[in-house]
Order: structure tokens, then C-alpha cells, then sequence
């Protein structure tokens, strides 16, 4: 039986509806033990005949994370051969031995990269404030002219009510549950997870777009947009 066009019509906006992204937005904690450090915002810079974008995938002060071995994301403009470097420490203290220090392979190309303290056995103590950055080398000699990005981390217990909400919750909304509760990075890695599972829905990358721009993440946000 041949469908009627206003038929057709009203289940493509349907579909259409269904499949648009709900914005999820991102309540900072309010948490009188987290010192909120401030992140280093990153940086754009030319190098050699480059122009290079450099951002931590982290809020605007102190990120939290309900695992002891979480991911930690970044994102990285088109640059070839640059050399890249992950360090973790406790705290802002430069003058203590990292936690984690750690050559990366140069991406190659822009996007969205990740790194997962589990395949390196970091375990992070809880309530403990660490700081962690991803640079760029520019000149190994003169290491102040490094591009860095980073920001504030801090692995807590889960309050009992948002245990509960987790525990009871289908995988589709584990990341809004933990985005509106705060939980920075677990809410992005959950995000990313789907992503990566489904690389060519758009909803999914709206809605991580959605959140690294209400922490002013826009070169980040901007490649999610445009994929």
C-alpha cells in the first residue's frame, strides 16, 4: 500500500525528534574539601609553519571522579610529529617526583585522545588533590616554551544517593546522571565510550559538544559539531 506523503512526513519528524540530543547540563560539585584548582586553559601557537590548539578536557576548576583509575581526555589540533607528554602529580607541587610521566605517540591529526591510568597500574589515592598536563615539546632544551594544558583531580567516594541512582540506572543515561551530579570526568568517558561505539551519531557528539562548551572548551566543542 503506498503511504501518503503527510504520513511519510510526520514519521520523519518523529524519527527526527527522536533522534535530537537532550543537553545535559554539568552542575559544578559543591565540595568543601575540593580545593578547585584552577586549570591551565591551553593554549593556541604557531609551530614551525603550524598552527597548533592545545585542551585539557577538564572543567574550569577541580574535576572529580568516582574511580580510582579514571581516563583522562584532551584535545589536540592537525599537528605531524608534534612530541607529546601526560604527567601526573600530586597536588600543584612541581618539585615532587610525578605520579605518572609519560611520552605519548604524536597524534597526527586533530581530535579527541585519551588516556586510561589503568593500563599504567596509577591508582589514585582518595580524597587526594592531584594535578595532571599534557604538553607539547617544543625545544627538549628549553622546556618553557612548552604549550601546556591540564587541570585539577580528585577521586572521591560516591555520595549514597547518587550510588544508588547509578547502580539503578540503564548505560543510555549514566552519563546525564553523572554530568548533573558533577562527576566530570566519569561523565565524559561514558560520553566518549558511546562515541566511540557509535562514531556516526550525531546526537551523541552533540551532547559532548553541549558540555565542553558550558566549560568554555570550544575548540574541543567545535570538532564534535562538526563530525
Amino acid at each position: 500500500m503506498k503511504k501518503h506523503p503527510v504520513l511519510l512526513l510526520s514519521i520523519f519528524l518523529l524519527t527526527a525528534t527522536a533522534l535530537q540530543a537532550e543537553e545535559v547540563i554539568f552542575n559544578p560539585p559543591f565540595e568543601e574539601n575540593v580545593k578547585n584548582t584552577a586549570r591551565v586553559g591551553g593554549a593556541s601557537r604557531g609551530v614551525g609553519k603550524e598552527e597548533v590548539s592545545l585542551r585539557a578536557i577538564e572543567p574550569i576548576l577541580t574535576g572529580l571522579t568516582l574511580k580510582e583509575q579514571p581516563t583522562l581526555y584532551w584535545y589536540i589540533s592537525d599537528i605531524k610529529n608534534a612530541n607529546v607528554e601526560l604527567t601526573l602529580t600530586v597536588d600543584e607541587t612541581i618539585s615532587v617526583e610525578p605520579v605518572l610521566e609519560k611520552q605519548l605517540t604524536s597524534p597526527g591529526e586533530a581530535g579527541i585522545y585519551s588516556i586510561d591510568l589503568k593500563e599504567h597500574n596509577i591508582k589514585l589515592k582518595q580524597g587526594v588533590d592531584y594535578f595532571w598536563a599534557v604538553s607539547i615539546i617544543i625545544d627538549p632544551n628549553q622546556r618553557s616554551k612548552d604549550i601546556i594544558t591540564g587541570g585539577g583531580l580528585k577521586f572521591i567516594n560516591a555520595p549514597a544517593e547518587l550510588a544508588t541512582k547509578l547502580r539503578n540506572a540503564k548505560k543510555d543515561d549514566r552519563f546525564s546522571i553523572l554530568a548533573r551530579n558533577g562527576i566530570w570526568y566519569d561523565a565524559i568517558e561514558e560520553i566518549s565510550r558511546n562515541i566511540k561505539a557509535q562514531p556516526l551519531n550525531k546526537a551523541l557528539r552533540d551532547q559532548r559538544a553541549s558540555l565542553l562548551s558550558q566549560m568554555k572548551i570550544t575548540e574541543a566543542a567545535d570538532y564534535d559539531k562538526k563530525r
